[in-house]
């Protein structure tokens, strides 16, 4: 897809589970370790996704920077 806002690089953010999160900005790709629940305290994964997007958009517009 083209890219018509060339203001700010691209990002991709992709979750793995308890495998590291992967962010990759403009050539950049850079991994995040996950912090590991006890599976004893996990009731539902429903909504894990939706809720680390917004997390992570809410952080990324407070900064107003890049992910680091």
């Amino acid at each position: 897809m083209p890219k018509i806002n060339n203001k700010r690089p691209r990002i991709v953010v992709i979750t793995q589970g308890k495998s590291p999160v992967i962010v990759a900005e403009g050539s950049k790709l850079m991994k995040f370790p996950v912090a590991l629940i006890p599976d004893e305290k996990i009731v539902d994964t429903n909504g894990a996704g939706d809720a680390f997007v917004g997390g992570f958009l809410s952080r990324f517009v407070v900064d107003g920077s890049s992910i680091e």
